[in-house]
């Protein structure tokens, strides 16, 4: 966000597929709507697992949550490619209060672009994958990225981690991320983990979030907002601090 510009622009992304960061962001995009935020959902992802979302919440989503006798919350989409999709995001975003990149679950030029524009990453790992490869190169991108961009938050997420070893997952990617002989300094872990639940994957076949659906999973839901305060925590310090 700049003085100028009053839309805050969040990225979901990573160095692999498959980690859950298209989920995130749609979780996320109707946490801010509900509080009456203007979401701009941007898909920069080939494989445009937001774009089928999105399809499916327009044809199913609607009714469902309408069904329900709830409010039904808009989000623009657009699809953004390329070096400057940066350049493209921020012509958009004096529309919106926040917006939010898919920007794919592995180095591209879209999520090398984006960070270049954001004030969060949100970059998910999965409890049973990752590995110090993967976070060092991710790493690598970040540091990059701020040379540029050096307000930049850069966080880790565990994903899909099965709810008996959540402990000990985060145990052992902080001890990753906080080696003594090589710590990954331009990362922050988010105290909230998310299980493996049924609810993230039922959610989207409607297009909708976890807690859209019918008798929601109280615990999911509890762990994307757990998220989205952890985010708007950073947003209001670096409110304070650019004041």
């Amino acid at each position: 966000m700049t003085e100028e510009d009053n839309c805050w622009i969040i990225v979901t992304g990573g160095q692999k597929g498959g980690t859950g960061k298209t989920t995130i962001a749609t979780n996320l995009a109707t946490l801010f709507a509900a509080m009456g935020w203007k979401v701009l959902l941007v898909n920069a992802d080939n494989q445009r697992s937001l774009v089928t979302w999105n399809d499916q919440r327009a044809e199913l989503g609607r009714e469902t949550v309408e069904g329900q006798g709830k409010d039904f919350h808009e989000l623009t989409l657009v699809s953004q490619f390329g070096k400057n999709l940066h350049k493209d995001v921020k012509k958009l975003t004096p529309q919106y209060d926040v917006a939010i990149i898919d920007a794919g679950g592995f180095d591209s030029t879209e999520f090398r672009s984006a960070l270049l524009v954001a004030d969060v990453l949100v970059s998910p790992i999965n409890a049973s994958s990752f590995d110090t490869w993967t976070l060092s190169q991710v790493h690598e991108i970040i540091e990059g990225a701020k040379i540029n961009n050096p307000d930049l938050k850069a966080g880790l997420i565990l994903n899909r981690v099965n709810a008996s070893s959540v402990s000990e997952a985060k145990a052992a990617l902080r001890a990753i991320v906080e080696d003594e002989e090589d710590p990954l300094e331009s990362f922050f872990l988010y105290k909230k983990a998310i299980v493996n639940r049924n609810a993230y994957s039922r959610a989207p076949a409607l297009g909708l979030t976890v807690h859209e659906m019918p008798r929601p999973d109280a615990k999911a839901k509890e762990e994307m907002v757990a998220l989205q305060q952890e985010i708007l925590e950073i947003f209001t310090a670096a409110s304070e601090e650019a004041a």
